[in-house]
Parts: C-alpha cells; structure tokens; sequence
C-alpha cells in the first residue's frame, strides 16, 4: 500500500457472488471519478478465488479503480472482515478514519471523503 501513501484511499471489500456488493459498484465508480484528481484512490479487494471471474465482471461493470484480489482473505482477516461489503476509509496519514458494513450510500461515501481531505 506504499503506492497510496499521502492519499485518502478507500478500501471496498467485496465479492462477484454478494449482489450488496454488486449493486454498491456503480456508487464508488462515481464516487472515484468525482475524487480522484483530490488525491483519492479507491481500492477494491475482492474475495474471489477465480480471477478470470472478476476481470470479467469488472469490465461488464465498467469500473476503473483498482481492483486487488484476497483469495486466502488475509487481508480481510487483517482489517477484521465479518461481512461484505465492507468499506475503509483511510486518510493521508495511514489512519482509518471512516468505515461502513454494507453498502454505502453515494451521499454517505461523498460526506466520508469530504471529511478526511478537510482532515
């Protein structure tokens, strides 16, 4: 997560068989192209094992964020992951400041962001 490192990122957990997940997707497409050029990056960790099942899907979606994936939900386990979706927001600093189980309304990710940048 170097890469990310002086941003605001959001972390998705999700998965292709958790249609809350699939539902939210569009949400956070819009939410990236809105705040992406504010120094925000949107993370995607899927908990599939098939690869080919998730390019595949995320191209049908049309999402452009970064999509990693954690078949052996090592890093679910990290941040504590009980249900899906499940989103993190972390600020610039490395500190989550932010989360939801479930989905995200547009409007609370929107107000979640809006708070970390003034941060």
């Amino acid at each position: 997560m170097t890469d990310f490192r002086g941003k605001v990122v959001v972390l998705n957990f999700w998965a292709t068989w958790c249609g809350t997940c699939r539902a939210e997707m569009p949400n956070l497409e819009r939410a990236y192209q809105a705040y992406k050029d504010k120094n925000v990056e949107l993370v995607g960790i899927s908990m599939d094992t098939d690869t080919q099942l998730v390019e595949s899907f995320v191209k049908e979606v049309g999402v452009t964020y970064t999509i990693l994936l954690d078949p052996s939900h090592r890093v679910a386990s990290d941040y504590a992951i009980w249900a899906l979706p499940s989103t993190y927001i972390v600020d610039e600093k490395g500190m989550i400041v932010g989360s939801e189980i479930g989905q995200l309304a547009e409007s609370m990710l929107k107000n979640m962001l809006d708070q970390a940048l003034e941060e």
